[in-house]
């Protein structure tokens, strides 16, 4: 899916909860954004 045009979006999160998930991508290597788009693919196909 590379060079493919991405829309920017914000989200509202507690900060502990963003704390944790910061420390999810660090440990993982991935930037958020990357993390988050893989997670709404996995629960998309799940709906399908």
């Amino acid at each position: 899916m590379l060079n493919k045009k991405k829309t920017k979006m914000s989200i509202t999160i507690e900060p502990d909860l963003l704390e944790r998930f910061n420390t999810l991508a660090k440990k993982k290597g991935y930037n958020k954004s990357r993390i988050i788009r893989n997670y709404i693919r996995s629960l998309l196909a799940t709906e399908q």
